[in-house]
Order: structure tokens, then sequence, then C-alpha cells
């Protein structure tokens, strides 16, 4: 439809008849509400259905009118009932038809006369339905023949009401309607999609890849503690396998006085009589720790156009902690302490000098060792550029529920985030502690071991560390 004087079907011109000369049309055809709020202009209508020739008398009902008033504040249909309020306002003054369309068949419209109705001859008709009330106009419409009126709808109670009581109907097909229309909420969708997009032009794109290198469900082993006879005869082996250096100088002069170490005789014996019993009272759960690790490999490319400025990529676990590589402890304790020369300790001019990070590239914020949260960092992140890091898990056997790894990155010049989150459901198998070390020698035992963990040792990407104590030979 449009505004102005233009019909919602052609122009809008001065009368040609009055329904005092109604039998100069070929037919009267009532339109229902749904005709003129959801159908295309009344110019563009395939009237020929009704009539091929014409002329055409299109009527509306003051019920039908009072349906397309209710609808002027509408959203949606509110223009096409404003305009076609405007349309027959000059009809309802004067009394006049409206000339919709001109030929193939003409047609012209106005609004119906009606008689009062009796409504007590209507049992099936319920003057406060709205459809109904439409038949009921219909059938008491001043001056035009009951043989001669046809209703026109789209709905089909009105039509099964109207050929109930003899008049003629047609049932529009979807030729009659306009295409559909989006609704506010549509709108507004489309808008908000709109500006999204505009955003992304100006703007980098992330994506995000999680590999976790495990079956599905990932297995946990779940390791029954030593028994005190067991733990006793582990302690008993480190502590007769390990020796008591000597403070002989190397030359042969006696005592090394020049790097005598005053603090070595109690650190010595703080570990054979504390550090060695701790270390097996739950040696269990240290290698449970330990072997319930796998891989994961995040990439995140920018494939965007835009590059993206001070770049934070963020990992998370939940139900385990990350690292850099496989964390280990050694199946026979920790070393033995040694004597401290005299610059132990002392600061290098290698420690003092931070290494150098290109803008391009990533760096880690905090430290790598075991956490739930590592983030690196990145200043000019090129469209095209891509991130690896190959990490580890190390998964919680007590962990209720399935474990999540999560990577979230941010950007300065990015809107919200792009993130992507890695389910892993888990399934703890129980063990022996002899299943993985052999106790007398305490060592491992390669077989049970997964395939990255084998690798791991083998390659030697893996990092040694128990209560404070490292190595990484």
């Amino acid at each position: 439809m449009s505004d102005g004087n233009e019909s919602s079907g052609g122009r809008a011109t001065s009368a040609r008849g009055s329904l005092a000369q109604c039998g100069a049309y070929a037919l009267k055809a009532f339109l229902d509400a749904n005709v003129v709020l959801e159908g295309r202009d009344l110019h563009e209508l395939p009237w020929a259905e009704l009539h091929a020739d014409g002329p055409i008398l299109a009527l509306i009902t003051p019920k039908a009118m009072d349906e397309i008033d209710a609808k002027k504040r509408d959203g949606r249909l509110g223009k096409h009932a404003r305009t076609f309020n405007r349309l027959i306002a000059s009809s309802i003054s004067s009394g006049l038809t409206i000339v919709v369309r001109e030929a193939s068949p003409r047609v012209e419209l106005c609004l119906a006369v009606c008689d009062r109705i009796p409504w007590d001859d209507y049992d099936e008709l319920d003057p406060d339905d709205g459809d109904a009330r439409i038949v009921a106009e219909t059938l008491h419409a001043r001056g035009v023949a009951h043989a001669e009126k046809r209703l026109v709808s789209h709905d089909i109670k009105p039509l099964a009401f109207a050929a109930g009581r003899g008049l003629m109907t047609h049932h529009i097909s979807d030729d009659w309607l306009r295409p559909p229309e989006p609704s506010p909420a549509d709108k507004e969708i489309q808008r908000l999609k709109q500006q999204v997009r505009e955003l992304k032009s100006t703007e980098p794109e992330i994506s995000i890849d999680i590999e976790v290198d495990s079956e599905r469900p990932v297995r946990l082993h779940r390791l029954e503690p030593l028994s005190p006879e067991a733990t006793a005869a582990a302690i008993a082996l480190v502590r007769r396998e390990t020796k008591r250096p000597s403070r002989q100088s190397q030359w042969g002069l006696g005592v090394d006085y020049f790097n005598h170490d005053s603090s070595f005789d109690e650190r010595f014996d703080e570990y054979v009589n504390k550090t060695i019993p701790e270390f097996f009272a739950n040696y269990a759960d240290r290698l449970q720790g330990a072997f319930n690790q796998l891989s994961f490999s995040v990439r995140v490319i920018n494939v965007g156009a835009i590059r993206a400025d001070h770049v934070v990529v963020e990992l998370r676990a939940s139900g385990g902690w990350l690292h850099d590589k496989f964390v280990f402890i050694s199946p026979s304790g920790p070393q033995a302490p040694q004597p401290r020369g005299p610059l132990a300790g002392m600061t290098t001019i290698r420690d003092l000098i931070s290494p150098h990070v290109g803008r391009h590239e990533f760096a880690f914020s905090d430290p790598s060792a075991r956490g739930r949260r590592m983030t690196a960092n990145c200043a000019d992140f090129r469209h095209g550029q891509t991130w690896t890091f190959d990490g580890v898990m190390a998964l919680d056997v007590d962990h209720p529920g399935p474990a999540e790894l999560s990577v979230r990155v941010t950007a300065a010049n990015l809107h919200g985030e792009c993130s992507k989150v890695e389910r892993l459901e888990l399934v703890a198998t129980p063990g022996q502690v002899s299943e993985f070390v052999d106790l007398g020698a305490l060592k491992f035992v390669a077989s049970p071991l997964s395939d990255d963990v084998r690798r791991a040792l083998d390659e030697k990407k893996i990092r040694w560390e128990i209560e404070g104590f490292e190595d990484d030979d």
C-alpha cells in the first residue's frame, strides 16, 4: 500500500456510482479485513478470479472497518491500515465509490451500509465474534440482493459461517497475499545482524581450534595406596642407596674449607629423615597425578582481513591443571641435596636480561608451571597469522563430571570475545602402583603407559618436579 491519495490498489478517484446503482456491477464482493491488511495492493489483486470481465464492487462492512482501524498502531500492519483509511475516507463522507482498478476487470470500492441485525435469528452467530459479525453484516447489507453477495476471505471460519447461510464465498489463494513481512522483533534482529557485519568489517575475525590427543571417554588411573610394608621397603631402599658426599678437598689436603657448605649436613639429614618418608607416604597419589596427563593442541588464527591489536589468549582448565610439557615425579623420589659452592645463588648477567619478544610473537605472561590458567599475549597479530600451542592437561581423577579445556581470545580492537570449549568425559579405572613402577628398583614400567607418556619419556620432553626439587636432565 502507498500513502497519500494513492489507493492500496491504484488511484483514488471521484465516485462512479452508488449502492443505489449497484445493479450495474457484475459482482458484489464483501472483503474480510485480512484481504486489506494481509493482501497486496488492491489494484494488484487477482480480481479476475472473482469475475473476468467485471465490473466488480468491493465492499467493506463496518466490523471489517473496525478491525482495520484497530491495526493503525500495529508495528507490522499499521502502515497498510492507515493507507486504506485515507483511501476510503471520501467514500464514507460522500457515499460514492472509489475506483481502485480501471479495467481487466474494473473494480470500485465503498463502505457497506447495513441494516440492524436480528441476532435472535442466528443461533450460530455470536455478536461478540468478529468473523460472525462480518458475516451477519454481509447478510444485512443494504441495497444488495442476497444472491449477488460473495464473501471474500483468507480465513476458513467466516467462509464456513457464510456458506451455512447460503452466501457465495471465495477463499483467496496465497497469490492475493503480500510476501511475508518481518515482525518488529525480526527487524531488530536484522538491524543487529547488520551492525555486527559492519563491526566485523572493521575488526579482526578470530578462529579457534582445540585438539585433544586422547580416546573418548578419557580413561584415568585411580591407584590404590601402598601398604605400610611396601612404603617402609621403598624408604629403606632409597636410604641405602643414598650416600653422604665427602667433604675432602679435591687436592687431597683434608677438608675443603674454602668450598664448605655449612647448611649441607642439616639439609641432608632433613632429606633422609623427613623428605623421603613424606614422599612415599602418599606415593600413589603422586604417581596417579603424573600418569593422568594428556596432550592437547590449541590453534588460534586471524582469518579476517584486519590485524588484531594486543591479543590475549587465555587457556583455562576445569577438573585439572595445565603445563607446557608433561610433569613427572621420579619414581625413586627427590634427589639428595648436594653441597653448594661459594658462588651458589649468585645472580648472573644472563639472569638480568629479559628475552626479546617481537611484536608479532606470542609470549606467556604467567609461568607455565602447573595451574588452571595460562595467558599468552601478542601485540600485533596480523591477518592470516597462526599461533599454535602444544600443551599438557593433567586431569583430576576425583573431579565430579566432565573436565573442560576452554580457550578465550580478546583483543583491543575486537568487540566482545571469541571462545571455544572442549568437554572431556572421564572414566576412572582402578589400578596398583606396581603396574607403573618396579618397587624393587623404583623405576618406571613402560608397558601400561599411554603413547604420549612413553614418547615424552623417550624424547625427554618432560619436567621432573617433586616438592620443590627439580631435575630437567
